[in-house]
Parts: C-alpha cells; structure tokens; sequence
C-alpha cells in the first residue's frame, strides 16, 4: 500500500519535473537560467549513467519490486516518456522513437535556455 503511494508520489514528481523541463527555457527569468541548464546537464549524464532517468527507475522498483537498473534499450526496461506520450497525446512511438524525440527536446530545450543566457550576459557594443 504505501509502496504504491510512494509510486504515485514519484510520478507527479516526475510529471511536475517535466512540466517544467519543458517550459522552464522560456519562463524562467535570465538569473536562474544556470541552474536549469546544470539540471538539463545533470538529467543528460543520469541516463547517461544508469541507462533511464532515476525517477523512472525508483517508480518501477516500488510499483514491481524489481530494483536493478536495466539499459532503456532493453525491452522490459522500465519507461516513463513512451507511456506518458501515449496517455496524454495518443502517439504510439517505439521505445527508439521515444528515446530519440525525448532526448532531442531536452537538447532543444536546452539549446535555446543557453541562447537565452549568453544573449543577455553578452556585452554589443
């Protein structure tokens, strides 16, 4: 029971991070940009690292009870982007397509966050 309160907890979590990974380029004020890029950077070398995001993989593990890490490339790796994308905007992508569009927006993403920061910290004379 409270494992699964505690599945349910991590996933608003992780709907709320992506909420605002997703708006955070633009509607964050220029300051606080630094640290969204070092989020940006730090969820880059997580998966990097463990295969698929930490939060995906804590959700799994209460809601199973299966606690390794597996690659997100292995078929019975725990997901969170494929589903959500299902759920919310009924696109059926492959677990590479997923892959490949969530990746490319956080570099989109964070792309245009860095833009925004070196446009203002950046003198023209």
């Amino acid at each position: 029971m409270i494992n699964l309160f505690l599945a349910n907890l991590i996933y608003s979590v992780h709907l709320i991070s992506g909420l605002f990974i997703f708006t955070g380029f633009i509607l964050l004020p220029i300051p606080y940009l630094k640290y969204y890029i070092f989020l940006i950077i730090a969820i880059f070398l997580g998966w990097s690292i463990f295969g698929s995001c930490i939060l995906t993989s804590i959700e799994h593990g209460l809601r199973t009870g299966e606690w390794n890490l597996k690659s997100a490339e292995e078929e019975l790796a725990p997901e969170f982007f494929r589903p959500t994308m299902k759920k919310y905007f009924n696109l059926d992508l492959t677990r590479d397509q997923a892959n490949r569009l969530n990746q490319g927006l956080f570099m989109g993403f964070l792309l245009i966050a860095f833009v925004r920061l070196l446009k203002k910290s950046v003198i023209i004379v």
